[in-house]
């Protein structure tokens, strides 16, 4: 008697306002959605991103498989909102029917004329392998965004906020924790205003939805809060000729300031271990990979040790080899920031262990990664 393998295919569909969740399943040697928030809520302009995961395919004797989707979304008065027909799951060749991430995603963004409410999401998974089907619901519901002051902060709770927020993000609440740290004299020293001024980049950067609130902010003549302000403005590209004049002249004269000041390129060149924490906070506010993968290109600066050492007279040290010195200095930083974040983050653990098994790193790159996830 032979026994013939039964197909029924399943899966589950993914919904978040997480714009680097592929990263976070991709990246990884056992893909997970553990790390992946998903979303019941948003905002009018807020992108939701939907997708499904599929497990139990079918595979044919090619080691091929071909699975599609089809999505429905309902409004709240259960008119079709929206409809898409085979979407690509997977076409392609796989050793086995593990958990598979869709490499189609919709990206979903409720105009301000959407009515508020309850939205249903119907999934229509297909493998035309085995002919088979599976029907998948959720929902998300639709609501305005919050006034900025509905959130209070402390020290303790904008810590916590900072903390969590590449696993639960919330960037409705980011201007109140904006507020709260220039308030506070939290972010006052250059140490600690460039780290959470990145983080706050990339929340807004990919939060496009708030810049209205950014805008539109009533306290721009408030001299405890309106530099911070200004300097995210203004690195955001968002200072235009109609916003500065909407200022007082000094906030003017603070906008005209920035303007002949470049902005740091973290993904450049590094004098500085300031530009690790720059690094650290983009980290914090999107889950990425490509600040984490940077900073463990950046672990090549081991190799100035010898510059280092030759230096004994720093008055007369050449300009060329004081600053590889001070990339070495870099370098034994870097190595601490990185093995505290591992033990700290999860999240960064898994994205180094992937790096070391799929990322073209050089030999010296390689070795000390290898020693920091040894500790």
């Amino acid at each position: 008697m032979v026994t013939l393998p039964c197909w029924a295919i399943d899966g589950f569909i993914l919904q978040t306002t997480d714009y680097s969740f592929r990263q976070k399943w991709g990246c990884s040697s056992s893909p997970s959605v553990s790390y992946i928030p998903v979303s019941d809520t948003v905002f009018h302009e807020q992108t939701l991103y939907i997708s499904v995961v599929v497990s139990d395919y079918q595979i044919n004797a090619k080691k091929k498989a071909d699975v599609v989707f089809s999505l429905e979304v309902f409004s709240p008065d259960n008119s079709l909102y929206m409809q898409l027909t085979d979407l690509p799951v997977l076409k392609e060749k796989l050793q086995s029917s593990s958990p598979y991430l869709s490499r189609h995603v919709v990206n979903l963004a409720f105009p301000k004329e959407s009515s508020c409410g309850k939205y249903r999401i119907k999934v229509v998974v297909k493998d035309n392998m085995a002919n088979v089907s599976k029907k998948l619901e959720s929902e998300v519901f639709l609501t305005t965004l919050p006034s900025y002051d509905v959130t209070s902060f402390d020290e303790q709770s904008m810590i916590e906020w900072m903390d969590r927020y590449h696993l639960d993000p919330h960037p409705e609440q980011a201007l109140a924790c904006f507020l709260y740290a220039s308030q506070s004299g939290m972010i006052d020293f250059v140490e600690s205003s460039l780290p959470f001024l990145s983080m706050m980049m990339e929340i807004y950067r990919h939060n496009t939805f708030l810049y209205p609130q950014l805008l539109d902010y009533d306290a721009y003549k408030n001299n405890d809060t309106q530099q911070y302000l200004l300097i995210l403005i203004h690195r955001l590209g968002l200072g235009d000729a109609d916003f500065r004049s909407s200022l007082d002249t000094a906030g003017q004269e603070v906008m005209a300031s920035f303007d002949s000041i470049p902005d740091i390129d973290i993904y450049g060149d590094v004098y500085s271990p300031i530009v690790f924490d720059m690094l650290w906070g983009t980290f914090m506010a999107s889950g990425s990979y490509q600040p984490v993968l940077r900073l463990i290109q950046l672990l090549d600066y081991a190799k100035y040790k010898n510059v280092l050492e030759k230096i004994k007279d720093w008055e007369n040290v050449s300009e060329k080899d004081a600053a590889l010195a001070v990339k070495y200095l870099c370098y034994q930083s870097l190595v601490w920031s990185l093995s505290s974040n591992c033990e700290q983050h999860p999240l960064v653990r898994q994205y180094c262990e992937w790096a070391l098994q799929h990322e073209k790193l050089s030999k010296l790159q390689r070795s000390e990664l290898q020693k920091i996830l040894q500790r």
